[in-house]
């Protein structure tokens, strides 16, 4: 697990903490003005990376994830669902941040392209690890991703630990209703 170990910044210093940040939803939140390539570069230019370093990263990226580098030119509206959340998670992790939030990124793919994506993230945590925080309604996708869990029903925290101590916990409160 990767902490961020500065205590939590000033005013002034948040827009660096958002930086180390990495933020993945459900629509993929591209910028339809910008080509897929412009979407993942975003935060590259904006901390001045330079142009070669910046795009081998895009490349690296796209690569990890399986998006063809012809892709790059295109804009969001000419790309599938599956596509554009690659794109989305190459863009939240260009810069490699040591926290990745994820809220319900899934969601609203097919079965098949979620299993794809699923291997490229599980690939990706490999070999550049960090702690996400991942937000999901389906249990399958939490097993297959998650190591620690943390069941928060109705504002409150009902169970966390590990998937057997989750899976015990969901159990005896289904036998109580």
């Amino acid at each position: 697990m990767v902490v961020l170990d500065e205590p939590l910044p000033d005013e002034k210093s948040l827009p660096d903490l958002r930086l180390k940040i990495g933020y993945v939803i459900q629509q993929s939140g591209l910028f339809p003005h910008l080509s897929i390539f412009g979407n993942i570069a975003l935060l590259g230019r904006i901390r001045n990376l330079a142009d070669d370093h910046l795009a081998f990263r895009v490349q690296q990226l796209m690569d990890a994830v399986g998006l063809q580098a012809r892709l790059g030119k295109k804009y969001p509206h000419e790309l599938s669902g599956g596509e554009k959340q690659r794109a989305a998670l190459c863009r939240a992790l260009l810069l490699n941040p040591p926290i990745l939030l994820m809220d319900e990124p899934f969601a609203s793919l097919d079965v098949k392209t979620k299993q794809g994506i699923y291997g490229h993230l599980l690939a990706i945590q490999q070999h550049e690890p960090r702690t996400i925080l991942l937000v999901t309604h389906d249990w399958q996708e939490a097993q297959l991703l998650a190591d620690t869990f943390v069941w928060i029903e109705k504002g409150k925290i009902r169970q966390r630990g590990s998937r057997d101590q989750l899976e015990k916990a969901q159990q005896e409160f289904l036998e109580s209703e």
